[in-house]
């Protein structure tokens, strides 16, 4: 049996975790069957040597605008599957095939489109141009989600959220957690001296850049030179020009850098992902809103203790495994911060958890769940 996904879409984030997990899980565990997938030219290398029967396949041209990833999704995809003589078809992120000439499984990967909050209260602020592309985007992941025969959504935050807007059933929708990596030893850091935090985020308005760096200047005019925050979001980035707090958050992490208050790392390569988790002492998590929300469960698995959004993704990912503040609160951020720093037996009791709550998310349950739906899906007549 052969089975398809189409992950063209996939380039950062998320999705990009995730894709690159699940290569990772089919090296370790070839698949009964042949899987083509088919990627962007930006993820060219899958990063690990693939079983014979898992074969890797870039396309020859990039699909970043709705128009080109809709010609690949609806013509240049189906010529693939019948060329293939595919089985089913694993559509990776958000985008489905309309009338698909065989069984389909949609891998949601981004709240945005089904989220209230952000229609209502980020997407005012855009661009004209980039409300219109929202607005045919949105229209494509919706009739993706209508089209597919199941839907996979990576928490049950995203699945009830989709639920809102359009019906689906328990048969259709169901929750595959994303997983988290590999348990490391635990690293004892000094809370006594100087404070790393980190904010381990690719750069959206929706992501609270700007309550982080509001709650640093608190902490720096509260307690001096002692707290200094390391990011990965950059608000320089290209994809970031459209968003309208690009430029002021932009001047502001200027400033601080310039005071010796923080460091942008920008995007960086998994393992130095990893040692940032290692070396920080505090993740702030200020999103507003996320699917599944990584970087919580990479901070929990390192021993990370977490201030993060009170918001229901992350309760149903951390539960009581780290302190909250209302979103866009950075006056809560930093008195959460400040708890988790002067507050040892607390501090120990987030880390204890964490690792607990973290254990719940593998790589390979993910991978199986994908495996086990596509072969029931494609066995079914």
């Amino acid at each position: 049996m052969t089975i398809v996904v189409n992950a063209v879409g996939v380039r950062i984030g998320g999705g990009l975790t995730a894709l690159r997990a699940l290569a990772a899980e089919l090296a370790r565990e070839a698949p009964p069957h042949r899987l083509v997938i088919y990627v962007s030219p930006e993820v060219a290398d899958p990063g690990v040597t693939l079983p014979a029967n898992v074969e890797w396949r870039p396309t020859g041209a990039k699909h970043a605008g709705p128009l080109a990833r809709l010609w690949w999704d609806q013509v240049g995809l189906r010529r693939r599957l019948c060329a293939e003589r595919a089985a089913a078809l694993l559509s990776f992120a958000d985008y489905g095939q309309f009338c698909c000439p065989v069984p389909q499984v949609l891998n949601l990967q981004n709240a945005l489109w089904f989220s209230d909050l952000y229609r209502n209260e980020f997407l005012p602020r855009q661009p004209l141009g980039y409300r219109a592309e929202y607005a045919l985007r949105r229209w494509l992941v919706f009739r993706s989600v209508v089209a597919a025969e199941r839907v996979l959504s990576p928490s049950a935050a995203l699945l009830e959220m989709v639920g809102h807007h359009m019906p689906l059933t328990n048969a259709k929708g169901s929750v595959n957690y994303h997983g988290a990596p590999a348990a490391a030893q635990l690293r004892v850091r000094d809370y006594s001296g100087p404070i790393r935090l980190l904010f381990s985020a690719y750069y959206h308005d929706y992501k609270g850049f700007d309550t982080a760096l509001e709650a640093l200047e608190l902490l720096r005019r509260r307690h001096g030179g002692r707290y200094r925050l390391v990011a990965t979001a950059d608000p320089g980035w290209d994809r970031a020009r459209s968003t309208v707090a690009a430029q002021r958050d932009r001047a502001r992490a200027e400033a601080l850098t310039r005071e010796g208050a923080m460091e942008v790392v920008g995007e960086v390569p998994f393992d130095r992902l990893l040692g940032l988790y290692a070396d920080c002492h505090v993740l702030c998590y200020p999103t507003w809103l996320e699917s599944f929300g990584h970087p919580l469960v990479e901070a929990m698995q390192a021993g990370l203790p977490v201030a993060a959004s009170d918001i229901p993704v992350n309760h149903e990912l951390a539960g009581e495994a780290a302190l909250y503040f209302r979103p866009g609160r950075a006056e809560e951020l930093a008195a959460r911060v400040e708890e988790i720093v002067t507050q040892p037996e607390q501090r120990e009791n987030l880390i204890r958890r964490g690792r607990e709550r973290a254990r719940q998310f593998t790589w390979a349950a993910y991978a199986r769940r994908l495996v086990e739906t596509l072969e029931a899906l494609a066995a079914t007549p």
